[in-house]
């Protein structure tokens, strides 16, 4: 199962520190391309870490009995998941790092369930 682990990571966009660079949320890149993960899925490298408050970084959080689930709540990738993909390396693209394991996908799958441990 994926760990989301963090003291300052907040995935829903809510909490101090958003826009003076102490906190950090995942937003959503709708500029992203998705593509073809096989035949059955399609998946869009659209998940970015930003510190800025915008539209783009709410999800709802579904807790199910394999674990949380995330899914985009609006824009282009509405109804899209989060998926982990495993320990593929990043790459670089439009002059930025973007890891190719940390996904949006079309479905719930295998990588779409994660373990929440809160820190103090």
């Amino acid at each position: 199962m994926n760990r989301l682990k963090s003291k300052k990571c907040i995935v829903t966009g809510a909490g101090d520190g958003i826009g003076r660079g102490i906190a950090k949320a995942i937003a959503r890149d709708d500029s992203a391309k998705p593509r073809p993960e096989g035949s059955n899925l399609t998946v869009a490298p659209a998940l970015r870490l930003t510190n800025r408050q915008a539209g783009n970084f709410h999800w709802d959080l579904t807790m199910t009995e394999k674990g949380l689930v995330l899914t985009a709540k609006s824009g282009k990738f509405k109804g899209w998941y989060w998926d982990f993909g495993g320990n593929d390396p990043s790459h670089e693209e439009s002059g930025r790092q973007v890891a190719v394991n940390v996904l949006l996908a079309e479905k719930v799958v295998a990588g779409s369930y994660f373990e929440v441990i809160a820190e103090k």
